[in-house]
């Protein structure tokens, strides 16, 4: 690990370097049987933060500082896994049935569990990117989600809520919805992630000091030879390759980059 290149503090820094791998049983430290315990803590709070600070209200009733506003390995979040690999611990995500997916809450207002969701602002210059709302960053930190998916309409009839996909709209019905605003949009939920991974050691006479890992568990790269710029290719493979992973949604709406 080391800092970034424009902060030149490298020798004011500590690194810690590995002088031995270890692993439970009698044969990895000589005279000890020793024996690990792998813990996690992850949370996700992309949801909770897109309200705080902004200009995106949350519908009326929910509360953005509980379950699935944020979510983590305390509150029932059934994000991560721990998988034994050799001597060694996997940190992976739970499967699910989809990518994304919508979330419900006790909303306040009317008892009842809803599907949670937003109100969409009106369009401005600079918050939208295509057809998705679009965060600006707060000086040189992102602090919120770069792109928010708001076409998917919540409509309440009577004590039921359904998901209306205005991506089957005409197009000029669906333009005039989208830049209008108003209405309340449904909120997805993934399973990214970012916390620490803790070890315990048993078996030695003395509790050794125990520094925790930083973890990101991050969405999956489909494309990845589309953004390595690493790697050089030519004129044609390029093309190929782009013709191979661009994307149009109904109405011509690229998808690059909707949450």
């Amino acid at each position: 690990m080391v800092g970034r290149r424009d902060e030149q503090n490298d020798p004011v820094r500590k690194f810690y370097y590995p002088v031995h791998k270890l692993f439970s049983g009698s044969d990895c430290i000589l005279g000890a049987d020793i024996s690990l315990d792998f813990r996690e803590y992850h949370r996700n709070e992309k949801l909770r933060k897109l309200h705080l600070g902004t200009d995106v209200e949350v519908a009326v009733g929910f509360d953005v500082n509980a379950y699935p506003f944020i979510r983590d390995s305390l509150n029932g979040g059934d994000m991560i896994q721990m998988r034994p690999s050799g001597a060694c611990i996997m940190v992976v995500p739970t499967a699910q049935r989809t990518l994304v997916r919508t979330a419900s809450q006790i909303n306040s207002i009317t008892g009842k569990k809803e599907i949670v969701r937003f109100v969409v602002p009106k369009a401005i210059d600079d918050n939208r990117y295509s057809t998705s709302l679009q965060m600006s960053p707060s000086g040189n930190a992102r602090l919120v989600p770069e792109y928010v998916n708001i076409r998917h309409r919540v409509r309440k009839r009577g004590s039921k809520s359904s998901i209306e996909d205005l991506n089957r709209l005409p197009r000029s019905k669906f333009k005039r919805i989208v830049d209008r605003g108003g209405f309340e949009a449904a909120h997805f939920i993934d399973d990214t992630a970012d916390g620490c991974v803790t070890v315990s050691l048993q078996g030695l006479s003395r509790q050794p000091r125990s520094m925790p890992a930083y973890s990101i568990v991050a969405a999956p790269l489909f494309f990845r030879w589309r953004t390595n710029s690493k790697y050089p290719i030519g004129r044609g493979a390029a093309s190929s390759i782009s013709k191979s992973t661009s994307h149009k949604e109904p109405h011509g709406r690229s998808a690059r980059g909707a949450a």
